[in-house]
């Protein structure tokens, strides 16, 4: 097992109950993904601040690209870079509803 792989560090909390283990694990999960968490946190932030945003936010989730787009960074725990049309679609559709162009 590699030694900064989360299950080794949770078998040496296991073992030797020292807190230290999981935050090591921890801090290497963030360094790999924290990223992503950053994002989801500014745009929680944004987008539930009232229940227009929510409404509007709902809408927008239920675009094919939006929730492809989330399901691949879900899965990998990584921004989606793949496909720059999508992302710029998602743009202007975000824009519209934010401007109320779009109803929710």
């Amino acid at each position: 097992m590699e030694e900064g792989c989360p299950r080794r560090r949770a078998d040496e909390f296991l073992e030797t109950r020292d807190a230290r283990a999981l935050a090591k694990a921890r801090k290497r999960f963030m360094k790999a993904h924290g990223r992503v968490f950053w994002i989801l946190g500014v745009m929680q932030y944004f987008w539930y601040r009232n229940d227009k945003r929510r409404e509007a936010f709902v809408s927008i989730c239920r675009d094919p690209d939006v929730q492809r787009l989330t399901w691949e960074a879900y899965m990998n725990k990584e921004l989606v870079r793949a496909d720059p049309m999508a992302h710029v679609r998602i743009f202007f559709k975000d824009l519209a509803h934010l401007l109320r162009l779009a109803s929710p």
